[in-house]
């Protein structure tokens, strides 16, 4: 068959490198993958892979599954029933990478000492669960005045965990 048809295509040069490098292994060219992977489509009759959406009720969040129920479970461990936990910033940004994990705790306790020992406990089980990873806590007591900025970074943009 005649090679006539041109796809021109723009992606991320790290994803290029990375790919040719393992194409390489594999004896293939860019060109000759393409090929391969279009062939598959007509074979198929679709992609030659799933490609599902997400069930409803998954956060778009960017931590995986296994760290999200250790955060929820050390959490419910060590704060009350009716306490919210929130995670905001980059995390819940999809289209950022890396970052620290930034955390809001809204708690009904009253003593700030007991709230603070019991997010130090929640901290050092999430370490023994989640290895070490830059986690940043807000820690809010009902009486605790607000902080303006905070609190609306937190509203705006915060997923509810628990």
């Amino acid at each position: 068959m005649n090679k006539d048809a041109l796809i021109h295509t723009r992606i991320e040069h790290l994803l290029k490198i990375e790919a040719e490098k393992i194409l390489a292994q594999l004896g293939l060219t860019s060109a000759e993958a393409i090929r391969l992977f279009y062939k598959q489509i007509c074979l198929k009759n679709g992609l030659p892979f799933d490609c599902i959406l997400p069930k409803k009720n998954h956060l778009a969040v960017r931590l995986p599954d296994h760290v999200l129920s250790s955060i929820v479970q050390s959490f419910a461990k060590w704060f009350l029933k009716n306490d919210e936990l929130i995670l905001f910033g980059s995390r819940v940004n999809l289209s950022k990478s890396g970052g620290d994990i930034d955390l809001c705790i809204k708690t009904d306790l009253t003593d700030y000492k007991e709230a603070d020992e019991r997010k130090i406990l929640f901290l050092c089980d999430l370490k023994k669960t989640i290895g070490d990873q830059k986690i940043d806590i807000v820690l809010r007591l009902k009486v605790t005045p607000l902080n303006e900025h905070i609190d609306r970074i937190i509203s705006q943009e915060g997923v509810k965990l628990a």
